[in-house]
């Protein structure tokens, strides 16, 4: 028998060499004796693993001596017939190395200094093998796990599974136990049972390899070595319980400090997500949404990006990510990486079917118990419900037919569809080491809650990733969506939406009655009936809107990448990259003579728009890492970015016909045309490099970048940078065997805004007219001086995790100020302009974000995993300019309030008139006993709250037992104001729930006058809210409501169908899913007025805004059940 002894400098006689190393490991044993494999690497000792590879233990070894001072003794055959080892990129503890190569095995592992002797124990590997067992070993996704070790327990009886996660081995007996680990994954005992076929599922861990993250412009880097936070979201977490309009929408309580809003409702619609609070005055407020490096070409679209394709998501909220994307992310990025091929040589068949049922979530609280009329009497030609009481006594109704006078308590949500929805999914992924494809199709039919309101559209990708030689990799990519919307629906509230017109349906016309809306006139053109309208000039018949007020939809994109990298060295490489991304919008309405507000004109109203959008980008990037000593090491990229930005609008209307309703422009009796077209071109270089102290236990950063913007004044030019600091103490101090990992860091970053487009001189438009028509310059003095604005963010935090990795903690603390802010300010009128541009003031948002993560539960059969996220956030207004201290942010219409910033104030307080108080804070009413107003006293609106939550928090539950699994995610928003312009609408008219009480009068509000006498003259209801509301417009705080709110938002219950090992059918899930089920927190009013109490908010704070804090005529949010099945080829 031979001896190897490795790192010695002599060999002797065998029988010598036995005695010695059997008194060696005698005595190493008396001094050591309960240290395990974990003890002996306690130091924290990290591998580098440079690829994905199968190697023998003794390969193990020869890694762990380069990298390490460690010796290792044993037999020179003592290894022979034991399994290889899996091996996966990236950066493992050594313990954890030794760990995945001895699991189940019957070795022992004894050290002095820095020598390790491994032996032979006990072993049953002599057993006569009598039962075989054969199956596969799958992720927790149900993808294959290649090269996974298995052991029968106290033997070194073993096998590896093949490309297919496939393996058959004999066994001593039918109750033998199988010990399986694959690299990155915890390892699994499996009790056979008599079972000669099983399938063995591992669940991926993060105590052994490094995590990765994909950072900006796609850089991947250790999340430990970020200076900054980050935040990663699971891709199933998108595609178990998809929302069916909005991507962005599905990312609901899953990230930290994250508002994001539905701008309008209904299908296709777009969201917007906002990260760490609104700063800027004039700009967007929205993150980033950047798609394999590249910024998505309409940011709060997200319909050309398929959940089924992301592979990873990552969160870049600070201004970090601005340094390399450059303005466009100074405020966060969402950076979305979607999947490429497979390797192993087989091909892989994703299909994913869902099917919901999508019902309204919040409608309004109206009453049941007065109809028609004013006054208490009846009077059916009336939109008001302000009549008689309803007893079910007969009347002629409004079309001259014989009706009971009865409550129709569900005409408004009969209205409204059980819209049915369907996404089928199917990609294929397969390849080589050195070419792999992935291509995918999605088709999506959506159908909306809003009568005819439809959506179909089709989703390509395809992918090719291949390398040439070992230096060249190549990897392109081509995107396609069209997509078809029937009937968009507008929200708002005088713009012919159907949910303001369904709203104002008296409440004792029913629904049947409603769907008679039209009929032929004279000469056979479809009329609207008579409709018994609260504002004839504004609202009609709903179902007449849905059915003669037609706004069809299309839309085109086509986007597409090639990279190249080079590598030059192993620590040099060169990427280039060119984007082109192409997108057409196409819009048609066809308004029928008869409708209010756009037929306005004889014939009807006719209109075809287009929006186009071409992005170009190209990228070039050289990225490097040296060793620059044994402790020191540095990696760095420098690079240049060329980016083109077009977009165009086209208008071509026929305001007017010559024949009613035929809807071309060649019928046009007032023609008008116009058309804008936007260009920005920027050019960037910048540079990122990262100083590392022992495998970045200790990292500095700093990064700059040069932006020329041609929004800007010559020279273009302006800059920006970031520095940062962290230290994994975990690392660098012996810390209690409970903490796994602790770090800490500090950034500062810097991110410009390029600014406005066509600020720097005048615009002239050209309008049709007599002779050749006329030019009109605009009304904004030319900016020639224009800088960018700029957002300054201080950042600090700390992670942990502990319990190896069982449970997490992330805190962030940040500081951000937005300075040189853009703002609009009037001019007299002998300038000949009305207003002017300037650069001033500085907005502050300050907050703290805290994630915690862990698995209080963890066994064989059964897990529980905890996600929490909880976020506070504040804003300030520090400056704006020398002469104006408020800035509105909207205009004050008299709608009801509207959001400011004023020096000393938060960004978005809310100002409303109000009910005004005497200096004990009791109410003031007039001598008839009615609410006195601020205004009438010549006050100005006041503040009565701010718009944004100052607290957010999402937290999921994950529950899994054998082959079930339960995922319950709820969410919520604590703080902010939100005014209800519909409630205020509909509450002139007697519609909503809190008009019912006091019909008949008696009603005293228990006020003063000014002199502070009480006042004891009653009113009625409809005195009260004719009072407080002017119908379009009122008294904003009766309106307001505290929109802090919690919710049950996703729910998915899950079933692994266990299948057959030779079934062609590899994976098949099954899941029931469910959204926005019920509310389990409502804010209320935020008046408590005498006789009604406070009311609870009955709508929903995530949809579309008429302006930030208020909501006007949002289509319902939706609750939706249904149903998704996956299945692995």
């Amino acid at each position: 028998m031979k001896i190897k002894f490795t790192n010695t400098i002599f060999r002797q006689r065998k029988e010598l060499l036995k005695f010695i190393m059997r008194t060696f490991i005698f005595l190493l044993c008396s001094t050591a004796f309960g240290f395990t494999s974990s003890d002996i690497f306690s130091q924290n000792t990290k591998i580098h693993i440079d690829k994905d590879q199968v190697v023998s233990i003794d390969a193990v070894f020869d890694l762990l001596r380069n990298q390490t001072e460690y010796t290792f003794i044993y037999e020179e055959n003592l290894f022979k017939d034991t399994p290889k080892v899996q091996l996966k990129k990236g950066i493992i503890r050594a313990n954890k190395l030794l760990e995945t190569c001895f699991s189940g095995k019957d070795f022992e592992l004894n050290i002095k200094g820095n020598k390790i002797v491994i032996i032979a124990t006990e072993s049953t590997s002599e057993e006569i093998q009598t039962f075989t067992v054969s199956g596969s070993v799958l992720d927790d996704d149900g993808q294959p796990l290649p090269g996974a070790n298995i052991i029968e327990k106290g033997t070194t009886n073993g096998t590896l599974t093949d490309f297919d996660g496939n393996f058959s081995m004999s066994v001593a007996n039918e109750n033998a136990v199988l010990v399986v680990s694959y690299l990155g994954f915890a390892t699994k005992e499996v009790n056979l049972g008599g079972q000669s076929t099983i399938t063995i599922n591992l669940v991926e861990t993060t105590s052994g390899l490094e995590e990765v993250v994909v950072t900006a412009l796609g850089i991947r880097r250790q999340k430990k070595s970020l200076t900054y936070t980050t935040q990663s979201v699971e891709s199933s977490e998108l595609t178990g319980v998809r929302d069916p309009n909005n991507l962005i929408n599905s990312f609901q309580g899953k990230i930290a400090n994250a508002q994001i809003t539905q701008s309008a409702g209904g299908v296709g619609s777009d969201s917007e997500i906002i990260l760490r609070g609104s700063r800027s005055l004039a700009g967007s407020n929205s993150a980033l949404i950047v798609v394999d490096g590249v910024p998505n070409i309409d940011n709060n679209s997200t319909s050309n990006i398929n959940p089924d394709d992301i592979e990873s998501v990552s969160v870049l909220p600070g201004a970090s990510a601005g340094v390399l994307y450059g303005s466009q992310a100074g405020n966060g990025a969402i950076i979305i990486t979607t999947k490429k091929g497979t390797r192993g040589g087989d091909v892989s068949v994703n299909v994913n079917s869902s099917v919901v049922v999508e019902s309204p979530f919040a409608l309004p609280m109206v009453q049941n118990i007065y109809g028609q009329g004013s006054a208490g009497l009846l009077n059916p030609a009336s939109g008001e419900s302000w009549g008689a009481k309803m007893e079910g006594q007969e009347y002629v109704n409004y079309l001259g037919e014989s009706r009971q006078y009865s409550a129709q308590p569900n005409n408004i949500e009969d209205f409204f569809n059980n819209g049915i929805s369907s996404t089928n999914s199917i990609s294929v992924s397969g390849g080589l080491e050195k070419a792999q494809t992935f291509l995918s199709y999605t088709k999506k039919d959506v159908q909306g809650i809003i009568p005819s309101n439809n959506l179909t559209s089709h989703n390509f990708n395809f992918r090719i990733s291949n390398k040439i030689g070992n230096k060249i990799t190549l990897d392109s990519k081509v995107s396609y969506l069209t997509q078809i919307i029937d009937n968009k629906t507008r929200a708002g509230e005088a713009n012919n939406t159907p949910v303001m017109n369904i709203y104002q349906i008296p409440r004792n016309v029913s629904d049947a009655d409603a769907r008679n809306y039209q009929a032929l006139d004279n000469v056979g053109v479809y009329m609207p009936t008579p409709w018994p309208s609260t504002l004839a000039s504004n609202y009609q018949n709903p179902y007449w809107i849905v059915n003669r007020d037609i706004l069809e939809g299309k839309k085109d994109q086509l986007s597409g990448f090639i990279s190249a990298k080079l590598d030059v060295t192993d620590w040099l490489s060169v990427t280039g990259r060119a984007n082109l991304a192409k997108s057409f919008e196409e819009e048609k309405q066809m308004t029928n003579v008869g409708t209010v507000l756009f037929a306005r004109n004889k014939g009807g109203y006719y209109r075809e728009s287009g929006i186009s959008g071409i992005q170009k980008w190209f990228d070039l990037i050289l990225q490097g890492n040296n060793k620059l000593s044994k402790n020191f090491s540095v990696d760095y990229s420098v690079g240049a970015i060329y980016q083109d930005r077009q977009f165009g609008v086209k208008n071509d209307i026929a305001d007017g016909l010559n024949v009613a309703n035929k809807f071309s422009l060649n019928f046009a009796t007032n023609p008008q045309f116009n058309s804008t077209l936007t260009q920005i071109q920027t050019q960037s270089v910048f540079g990122d490099l990262n100083l590392s102290f022992k495998d970045n236990a200790i990292t500095l950063n700093g990064s700059f970048r040069n932006d020329w913007d041609s929004r800007l004044p010559a020279p273009h030019s302006f800059q920006y940078y970031s520095t940062g600091l962290s230290g994994v103490l975990s690392d660098l101090i012996e810390l209690p065997e409970s903490i796994s990992f602790l770090k800490t860091y500090v950034t500062y970053a810097e991110v410009g805004n390029g600014g406005q487009f066509g600020l720097l001189s005048s615009s002239y438009n050209y309008s049709q007219g007599a002779g050749n028509g006329y030019l009109s310059r605009s009304n904004v003095l030319p900016f020639p001086d224009l800088k960018p604005e700029i957002v300054k963010n201080w950042e600090a935090g700390l992670q942990s995790r502990f319990f190896n990795s069982r449970a997490g903690i992330s805190l962030a603390y940040y500081k951000s100020n937005a300075i040189n802010q853009l703002i609009r300010i009037s001019l007299p009128v002998a300038t000949g302009y009305s207003q002017r541009y300037i650069n001033a003031g500085d907005i502050q948002n300050e907050g703290l974000e805290m994630v915690l993560n862990g698995f209080p539960i963890f066994s064989e059969d059964f897990s529980w995993e905890v996600d929490l996220n909880f976020s506070f956030n504040g804003s300030k207004v520090i400056s704006l300019t020398d002469d104006l201290d408020t800035i509105y942010l909207g205009s004050f219409g008299n709608f009801g309030a509207v959001p400011q910033a004023k020096i000393g104030g938060s960004y978005n307080d809310l100002i409303a008139d109000q009910w005004q108080r005497d200096d004990n804070g009791n109410y003031i009413v007039t001598d008839d006993g009615l609410p006195f107003i601020t205004s009438q006293s010549g006050l100005d609106p006041e503040v009565i709250g701010n718009a944004n939550p100052d607290k957010i928090f999402g937290i999921t539950n994950t529950f899994k037992y054998k082959d079930f699994s339960l995922r319950m995610l709820v969410d919520g928003k604590f703080g902010g104001v939100m005014v209800s312009n519909t409630e205020q609408n509909l509450s002139f008219s007697g519609i909503t729930e809190a008009t019912a009480k006091y019909r008949e009068g008696g009603w005293n509000l228990g006020g003063v006058d000014l002199n502070g006498n009480p006042v004891s003259t009653t009113i009625s209801s409809q005195q009260f809210w004719q009072t407080v509301s002017g119908k379009r417009s009122g008294v904003g705080e009766f309106f307001a409501y505290d929109a802090s709110n919690v919710r049950l938002r996703e729910v998915s219950l899950g079933y692994d169908i266990p299948l057959p090992s030779n079934l062609f059918i590899k994976k098949a899930r099954f899941s029931l899913i469910a959204r926005n089920l019920f509310w389990i927190y409502r804010g209320s009013s935020i008046l408590d007025i005498p006789g009604l109490g406070k009311r609870k908010m009955w709508f929903d704070p995530d949809m579309g805004k008429y302006a930030d804090g208020t909501e006007y005529g949002a289509i319902p949010s939706t609750q939706s059940f249904g149903f998704n099945l996956n299945l692995i080829f």
